[in-house]
């Protein structure tokens, strides 16, 4: 199991790593506005960049969180599973590989993750889904 690499520059959202075909991806939902609205705006899929000797994220793909509260809004889970997690998955299989990594190994390994997702994501066979 690798270590998260600590991530800056994200408003100090937590974040769900995963790694693919030995790439380490992380995703989270940003928190964006100085007006004091903690409201998500996007959920993201990032790669880790090194930036000034601090790891910033490299963004791969996003989706505006009023399109996923669109889907259903009492219901974070099915607009997250319909619309975010198939283009995170597209992207990822497009990128080959995947095989048999898996994370995470147990429950444990989730010690972060935030907003309506939190130890609800799971990596298997090269795609992200939710857990039951």
């Amino acid at each position: 199991m690798n270590t998260p690499t600590p991530i800056q520059n994200i408003n100090d959202q937590p974040t769900y790593h995963f790694w693919h075909s030995e790439q380490e991806y992380f995703i989270y939902c940003g928190i964006e506005g100085g007006d004091g609205d903690n409201e998500p705006r996007k959920m993201y899929l990032c790669k880790p960049k090194l930036q000034n000797n601090v790891y910033v994220p490299n963004y791969v793909v996003s989706l505006n969180c009023w399109q996923i509260k669109a889907v259903n809004d009492s219901d974070m889970r099915e607009g997250i599973e319909s619309l975010f997690l198939p283009k995170v998955n597209e992207y990822l299989a497009a990128l080959g590989g995947g095989g048999e990594d898996t994370f995470p190994i147990t429950g444990s390994d989730l010690e972060q993750y935030n907003y309506v997702v939190e130890n609800s994501l799971s990596y298997n066979n090269g795609k992200v889904s939710l857990v039951s």
